[in-house]
């Protein structure tokens, strides 16, 4: 059965053993195909372009999550959809094809807009802030990284706002803001611990712009139906596990996100 081969896909995942992890997925992808399962079909091909574009395979990753497209959209689901377009997204974004990539983000936004998807709207805007910097325009980044801050405190999501925060620091480092690229890192560090590992310090610090590529964008996994995901800043770095990859934070915290005090724009 494909649930028996998805399940031992996502043991090796959690092992660190993307190779046995492929073999399974690859294995659920024939059995979906052969009982011409459109849900589980779904359901495989997201989590095996997730594993795809970690090992570096990227142009299949990108015919799994086309071959995906149409089954979300025959689905009517407009989250999944959106997500979809995000992993595509980005990666034209790791591949330092600017142009596609923003195509891709723009087409998910309008969906994530329509289903009123906050958490997908903050990631898309720092994607599209990261690009924006990539390309030396500063102010617009800038622009970005404070709509995804806004969307991201709608639901509370501290992972969410600790790295439009870094990325917002760094964007003033390079305008030469000096005083508001400390405030965004500061905030960026209180809300990475409160995230809660140092791991997601380092991650958090390590996501701004870069002078070329400008870093890997955000991105989440996503229960192919439901969009249930979690933020991450590389590719498929969590595939799903029970009802969806991270489906416990895509839930909106119970507890009201803290205001924080964002650098005033510029005076002309």
């Amino acid at each position: 059965m494909s649930q028996d081969a998805r399940q031992k896909a996502r043991i090796f995942f959690h092992r660190g053993d993307l190779r046995q992890a492929l073999r399974w997925y690859r294995e659920a992808e024939i059995v979906d195909l052969a009982n011409a399962d459109d849900l589980g079909l779904a359901e495989t091909l997201g989590n095996l372009g997730n594993v795809l574009a970690m090992t570096g395979a990227t142009d299949e990753a990108e015919s799994c999550y086309r071959e995906l497209l149409p089954l979300q959209r025959r689905r009517g689901d407009l989250v999944a959809v959106a997500q979809t377009l995000v992993n595509l997204g980005n990666l034209q974004k790791d591949a330092d094809r600017l142009t596609p990539a923003r195509a891709y983000y723009l087409e998910a936004l309008a969906l994530a807009q329509e289903a009123r998807d906050f958490r997908t709207l903050g990631i898309l805007h720092s994607n599209l802030g990261l690009l924006d910097a990539a390309e030396g325009q500063g102010e617009p980044a800038v622009a970005e990284f404070r709509q995804a801050l806004d969307y991201h405190r709608r639901v509370g999501d501290e992972e969410g706002l600790a790295v439009p925060y870094s990325q917002l620091g760094k964007t003033f480092l390079d305008l030469g803001r000096l005083v508001d690229a400390e405030r965004c890192l500061s905030n960026a560090s209180e809300h990475s611990s409160s995230w809660g590992t140092n791991r997601a310090k380092r991650r958090c610090f390590a996501s701004g712009p870069k002078p070329t590529s400008g870093g890997r964008t955000c991105c989440r996994p996503f229960d192919a139906w439901s969009g249930s995901s979690r933020s991450e800043l590389d590719i498929g770095c969590q595939v799903r596990s029970g009802i969806g990859a991270g489906s416990r934070s895509w839930l909106p915290l119970s507890r009201l996100a803290r205001e924080e005090t964002l650098p005033s724009p510029p005076t002309s």
